[in-house]
């Protein structure tokens, strides 16, 4: 809208209303986009699948630091999508934003997954989990590192040989 606008022109009204002639930074962009409710007209009930793949640098740039505008409600929506409204197009967005994603948003997405019966969970979901726990595994603190352990361990322990199959061919492929 006007706002976005002037913000990238330069042209938006500092906290004390007056004409501000400085550049927009990556905070104003996110905290446009995050006012603009981006997020959940993306991932919300009357989406279109293709609106999710073209959002995905936007999710990671919202997870990235020094942004971390994303949060657990946000998180929430694009995990909802990837089950039930866009599977495939949230999903790889998802998988996308992991690396940009801080140690709480991704001890909550272990947490969200964690809920769903380990029979449930389809092969593109392992993978993700897979992935979930690389990207834990490399800058998480200890914590989120076992949740993360646990949970694979929980999908092992309550799944077929199958499944432990394709869990390990996603862990080999990471």
């Amino acid at each position: 809208g006007p706002e976005l606008e002037r913000v990238l022109r330069g042209s938006a009204r500092d906290g004390g209303g007056r004409l501000s002639t400085r550049w927009a930074t990556s905070q104003d962009v996110a905290r446009l986009l995050i006012e603009a409710r981006f997020v959940e007209r993306i991932f919300g009930s009357r989406s279109h699948h293709s609106l999710v793949r073209k959002s995905t640098d936007i999710m990671s740039f919202l997870a990235a630091p020094p942004v971390r505008a994303l949060t657990a409600a946000h998180l929430d929506l694009v995990w909802t999508a990837s089950r039930e409204l866009h599977g495939g197009a949230a999903g790889e967005c998802l998988m996308a934003m992991l690396p940009d994603m801080s140690s709480s948003l991704l001890q909550h997405l272990i947490q969200r997954v964690r809920k769903f019966p380990a029979a449930s969970l389809d092969e593109p979901t392992l993978q993700l989990v897979v992935r979930v726990a690389h990207c834990v595994a490399e800058s998480s603190p200890l914590e989120v590192v076992q949740d993360a352990g646990d949970l694979l361990w929980f999908l092992c322990l309550d799944a077929s040989s199958t499944r432990i199959e394709a869990i390990a061919g996603a862990a080999a492929t990471e």
